[in-house]
């Protein structure tokens, strides 16, 4: 039954954001969060009646994460309290929203599955789901039949059905290495359909127009590719990333032709070296800006200025990096957790790519790459309404990793060393 729910819990979430269908039901509520307190209090009740015992895998993971949201809570409690210009109300919801949700998200998905084999049958549901808003926002994008889906700002970016340009960039970032390595890992007309996912995944990146986006492809590309060669052979590595190259050339350019004048203004930013703030699209400034404020405070550098303070704080955009928008809300404190929670999720990653093999093995590789691009990307970008989509994965995938870890371990009680490089 759980399975089904979380199943459900997708659709839903993903019709709200493809066709913008409204399913609020008041105070901030909607039918998606009802489904997940629902899908907590099923589990727990699960648990309770099978379980003897507690376990919490991957601990290190929820210890993380649990700090996170525990310290967020008590900088939005102590604001609430003694600052009484600050709109307790507005920080509750971003703080569910943001931070407590994302959580429970991660949770669900991950609990939700019983065994190895509802956990994987629920990613590949979710994946194909995605698929299928990556070909429906692709054909509207086309403008051959217009389905209300795409948004496209005032400058030509593609926004997307998942927040605005740049937080799409990063959720096609996190997803086309996962089609990549469906296509790769399957045979006959499934490998098609891949592959087609994959490019029109590809051109929706580039019609972002999200350099932060594009950087993050290209870094977590890079750091995947010496993250995984251990666990393949070089020479084959090699060959499919010049093959992928040059189609993802071929891609580039026909999209960039089909939108001369956005590709020439970032041409002309991304090469002007007058203007630092002109290069960054302002970025720098803001950057400054926030640092500036955070310094008529030092002691907030420890400790943050409050959870959700910076959008009371004066300066004109948002961060635009999450991890300095961690810095000025929640300190140097809350930024460590920040960045232990990622590390955590690397390192469960790592066990992930190691204890599968064969096309798994290449999934969960792609599993990989998205996460690196996703924490390169935020460095520029303030990442919001993907984060469901990437905890879910994450919390799907890393079940996956809690069972084949497990089963590794029940058939090799003594521990192995990692497996041997393969010859280059």
């Amino acid at each position: 039954m759980i399975r089904y729910l979380l199943m459900l819990l997708y659709v839903l979430s993903a019709a709200e954001s493809t066709f913008d269908i409204g399913l609020g039901i008041g105070l901030g509520l909607s039918a998606t969060n009802l489904l997940l307190y629902a899908l907590i209090f099923t589990i727990l009740a699960r648990a309770v009646l099978t379980s003897s015992d507690i376990h919490i895998p991957l601990l290190g993971v929820h210890v993380a994460f649990g700090l996170l949201v525990a310290f967020a809570t008590l900088s939005w409690t102590l604001n609430s309290i003694f600052d009484p210009t600050y709109p307790a109300f507005s920080g509750l919801r971003t703080l569910k929203n943001e931070i407590i949700d994302n959580y429970l998200f991660f949770l669900v998905f991950f609990f939700g599955a019983h065994n190895y084999e509802e956990a994987k049958r629920i990613f590949l549901f979710a994946l194909y789901l995605v698929a299928i808003m990556t070909v429906l926002t692709f054909v509207d994008a086309s403008a051959v039949v217009d389905l209300g889906i795409l948004g496209q700002d005032a400058d030509g970016r593609v926004s997307g059905p998942i927040g605005d340009s740049n937080s799409y960039g990063v959720f096609m970032a996190f997803f086309v290495p996962l089609f990549a390595a469906m296509a790769m890992g399957s045979t006959g007309v499934a490998r098609l359909f891949w592959w087609f996912i994959f490019l029109c995944g590809f051109a929706l990146l580039i019609a972002s127009g999200s350099r932060g986006a594009y950087v993050g492809m290209l870094v977590g590309t890079i750091v995947g590719v010496k993250f995984v060669s251990p666990f393949f052979d070089r020479r084959r590595m090699r060959r499919v990333g010049l093959q992928m190259a040059a189609v993802l050339t071929i891609i580039t350019v026909s999209v960039a032709v089909t939108n001369l004048e956005l590709v020439a203004e970032r041409i002309e930013q991304s090469t002007s070296t007058e203007d630092l703030d002109r290069l960054s699209s302002g970025r720098t400034a803001i950057w400054r800006a926030t640092i500036l404020v955070q310094a008529e405070d030092p002691e907030s550098f420890l400790y943050g200025n409050g959870w959700n303070s910076h959008e009371q704080s004066g300066i004109w955009k948002s961060t635009h990096n999450t991890y300095l928008l961690r810095l000025f809300e929640l300190g140097l404190i809350g930024l460590a957790m920040f960045i232990a929670l990622l590390v955590a999720i690397v390192r469960q990653i790592r066990v992930l790519v190691q204890r599968t093999e064969g096309k798994e093995r290449i999934l969960m590789s792609g599993l990989a790459f998205g996460w690196f691009s996703v924490i390169v990307a935020i460095m520029f970008i303030d990442l919001y309404t993907p984060w469901f989509y990437i905890w879910s994965f994450l919390g799907m995938s890393l079940r996956i990793a809690y069972e084949k870890d497990r089963e590794y371990r029940l058939e090799n009680p003594q521990p192995l060393p990692m497996a041997p490089r393969q010859p280059a």
